[in-house]
């Protein structure tokens, strides 16, 4: 907030709308104030940002093979 000969000019962000618009209300009505000059915004919500998860890993089903008696064998018979 700066004032200059009377007049007030609000600078910054606000949340909402109804912020904005009462900071300019309760600054008009202090006494000396002559007129109210706003620059302030109506601060955006930030964007979200969506990472692609990563796939889960696809089982290799050839990873386990049962050798000649039927016993499970760990590792790969290519």
């Amino acid at each position: 907030i700066e004032t200059f000969h009377g007049n007030v000019y609000l600078m910054g962000t606000a949340r909402t709308e109804h912020e904005l618009q009462r900071a300019a209300e309760i600054a008009s009505v202090v006494g000396g104030v002559r007129r109210v000059v706003s620059f302030m915004q109506v601060r955006q919500p930030p964007t979200p940002y969506y990472a692609a998860a990563p796939s889960p890993p696809t089982p290799d089903y050839r990873a386990v093979q049962p050798d000649a008696d039927g016993q499970m064998l760990a590792g790969s018979s290519q």
